[in-house]
């Protein structure tokens, strides 16, 4: 196991790592996660009513 991290600024990268197996160029499947990401953030702007 391992995880990469990129911390972006202003639409620039400025840190990216890799830590365990995962190197800073790995390639992570995030297709099916985004979506939860996306349903709480919008569901998180109905309960604010907006």
């Amino acid at each position: 196991g391992g995880i990469a991290v990129a911390l972006v600024d202003d639409q620039k990268v400025v840190h990216a790592a890799g830590y365990g197996e995962a190197k800073r160029n790995s390639i992570f499947r995030v297709g099916s996660i985004s979506k939860l990401f996306n349903a709480v953030a919008v569901m998180q702007q109905v309960e604010a009513g907006r």
